[in-house]
This record gives C-alpha cells, sequence and structure tokens, in this order.
C-alpha cells in the first residue's frame, strides 16, 4: 500500500505534535508514528491505512532521542529502538 492523498489526510489530522520517527509495518497495511509532544512528552501511534483507522499505543515522558522505531519481528506491535548516544 502507498502513502496516497487519500491517507495522509487521515495521518495529519491526528498527529498533535512534531513528528520524530515514522516506520512501516511489515505487511505494509499500517504505519506508526512517534511524535515529540513537547516537555519530553511522547506518544507512539499507529494508522491502519486499509480501514483509515489509528490507535494510541503509548504515552511516556523520555528525556533522550531514540535512535528510531520498529515494529517486532512478528510485525504485531511497534517499539522503539536503542537510542541516540
Amino acid at each position: 500500500m502507498e502513502l496516497t492523498k487519500e491517507i495522509i489526510p487521515l495521518v495529519i489530522k491526528e498527529i498533535k505534535g512534531d513528528i520524530i520517527h515514522v516506520v512501516w509495518s511489515p505487511g505494509g497495511d499500517e504505519i506508526a508514528v512517534e511524535e515529540d509532544l513537547g516537555g519530553f512528552r511522547r506518544v507512539i501511534r499507529t494508522f491502519n491505512l486499509t480501514d483509515s483507522t489509528s490507535k494510541e499505543i503509548a504515552k511516556y515522558t523520555c528525556m533522550a532521542r531514540w535512535g528510531g522505531l520498529d515494529y517486532s519481528p512478528d510485525g504485531s506491535t511497534g517499539r522503539r529502538s536503542s537510542p541516540d548516544l
């Protein structure tokens, strides 16, 4: 699945902060986005591109900048990569 002009509004309307990382799921039907909400507050959210839904996975406070965002090997969950040092 491609990130087309029909899908972009779904993602944009849900974004509340600055995008730090974006990653496609292994199956290509979902993307995960890590956002910086300011004040060290972060959120990870997924966007299902087949049914146009989004889901907040985690909110957390973090002073470190992480190296990226990955899906688990089975593609079921998003996770943060190791921190940038």
